[in-house]
């Protein structure tokens, strides 16, 4: 697949992408700017994989959505500490039901610069989850709340916290093979669905080496070292506190070996099983990466779809204009914020954009090409560069995407609109978002403000779209290209 590539530039310079080591052609190389943002989303049946992402710079930071089914993401490096301070899920991963997900080889050592919970958690399963997450070979270390935290899929429809109203888990099962995790705050392995498992594995330090917290789950050949002493915390730790479910859960040891359980009043759980007598591993597995460069040079056999990048300049508030300049090796779009007045000039099979924005404003553009330089003419501190990959397989359904937004100072709108099909995803600034499923066909609507916008993924064919604004106040886009239906019907040919 093509790749961004941005290297740390400093005030005005110009910046040459990084195509990756000459000694090993066979990854690319991400290198995220100073205060930059780097982002893929993986659809049904996509392949991420063979990249390392470089985020050194000052506050470069790194995200990849994997959703749907039948999706891989492989032979992954990040170098780099995290150094943002905030909560954050870098890696977060659901299967649908009937489906399989994979995270292979996967590299995410350097750890973090927080060590306050809940920080930045290495790879996060969404509570919806419902088909079957394998994880294998990946190396995580030094975060401030979990390596793996996949036990969200387990949260039982009956209970209800200390009063608080948690989602009914989606039940899927979670496999974690020949994996390495150390130094993580909250726990290194966090599973509880049952059929879920831990296998040969080692977890070092931290609080809990694997915290099994509902149903009934398997540690087997696994080696758990060094977790914190206190009655709550343990090499094996099972069930949760406040959940009446908690009670029930069971994890059943096999050939594993570990130190500390912590089974105080309020994670009655049980453990099944003892420690085995055997020496205590505390060095990776064989099949898990050691180093960034190592995890991104796999066997991978290449991305078999299409990536489509989405790039957005955004200006700090009260902050100075800032005046950028960045080529593409290939043709470039507007996207919803572009200014008209922004430059957009073709030669020699690549693309330059020069513009301007400023005042907490935004630009945006689209390409499938790699990002090959970046200027700007301030601190980075004044604006932020966020580059969103979508990887959309070709032997697939085709999934689309619908945006609507209103421009800086523009008005608020509300809209609905239909398809025929699945209404996969909803990002929507504001959280109005809101639809109904009906038969083959889903209606969907929200409001937008000033300035922000909704975007839903679809697979299927857009119907129909209503709105109470002018089509002249606001953008409607169809996969990044602008369309202009009249209210009640879907036009623009």
């Amino acid at each position: 697949m093509c790749a961004l590539g941005l290297a740390a530039a400093g005030c005005g310079r110009s910046v040459a992408a990084d195509s990756g080591p000459a000694t090993d052609p066979n990854y690319e190389t991400i290198t995220v700017p100073p205060g930059g943002h780097f982002a893929v989303r993986v659809a049904d049946g996509g392949r991420f994989e063979n990249t390392l992402v470089d985020i050194t710079a000052p506050g470069a930071t790194w995200e990849v959505e994997a959703l749907g089914a039948d999706w891989q993401v492989r032979n992954l490096g990040i170098r780099g500490v995290w150094d943002s301070v905030e909560n954050a899920w870098p890696l977060s991963v659901a299967v649908d039901a009937g489906a399989t997900g994979r995270v292979e080889n996967f590299y995410f050592g350097d750890g973090a610069v927080d060590d306050t919970y809940p920080g930045v958690t290495g790879i996060y399963a969404r509570h919806y989850h419902a088909g079957r997450l394998q994880i294998d070979g990946v190396n995580i270390q030094g975060m401030a709340g979990n390596a793996i935290y996949a036990s969200t899929p387990g949260y039982p429809a009956d209970d209800d916290p200390v009063g608080k109203t948690r989602p009914t888990g989606g039940g899927g099962t979670v496999e974690i093979t020949n994996s390495f995790a150390a130094d993580c705050l909250s726990s290194h392995f966090r599973i509880g669905t049952d059929g879920s498992f831990v296998e040969n594995c080692v977890a070092r330090g931290g609080d809990r080496g694997v915290w099994a917290r509902f149903d009934d789950t398997r540690v087997v050949d696994s080696d758990l070292s060094g977790s914190s002493d206190h009655p709550a915390d343990g090499d094996v730790v099972c069930g949760t506190n406040n959940w009446v479910s908690g009670e029930d859960a069971t994890v059943t040891v096999e050939n594993t070996v570990y130190e500390t359980t912590g089974q105080d009043i309020e994670y009655a759980g049980a453990i099944l099983g003892q420690s085995a007598d055997r020496d205590l591993r505390t060095a990776p597995p064989a099949d898990a990466p050691t180093t960034p460069e190592a995890a991104a040079s796999g066997d991978g056999d290449g991305n078999p779809g299409t990536t489509t990048k989405h790039l957005r300049v955004e200006s700090v508030d009260s902050g100075p204009w800032v005046q950028y300049e960045f080529t593409v090796d290939g043709p470039v779009e507007r996207a919803a914020y572009a200014n008209p007045s922004d430059e957009i000039e073709d030669g020699d099979g690549r693309t330059t954009v020069t513009g301007i924005v400023g005042q907490g404003g935004q630009d945006d553009y689209r390409f499938k090409g790699s990002l090959l330089e970046w200027d700007a003419d301030v601190d980075h501190r004044n604006y932020r560069v966020v580059v969103t990959s979508t990887v959309t397989p070709d032997d697939r359904q085709r999934q689309s995407a619908l945006t609507v937004a209103s421009p800086t100072h523009g008005p608020a709108l509300r809209y609905d609109f239909t398809v025929d099909g699945t209404l996969i995803h909803c990002a929507s600034t504001e959280r109005t978002d809101r639809w109904l499923e009906m038969d083959e066909r889903v209606r969907a609507g929200g409001r937008v403000e000033s300035g922000t916008h909704d975007t839903y993924v679809f697979e299927g064919t857009l119907l129909d779209w209503w709105t109470d604004a002018d089509p002249e106040e606001y953008f409607l886009l169809l996969d990044g290209q602008e369309i202009t239906p009249e209210s009640g019907q879907i036009g623009g040919d």
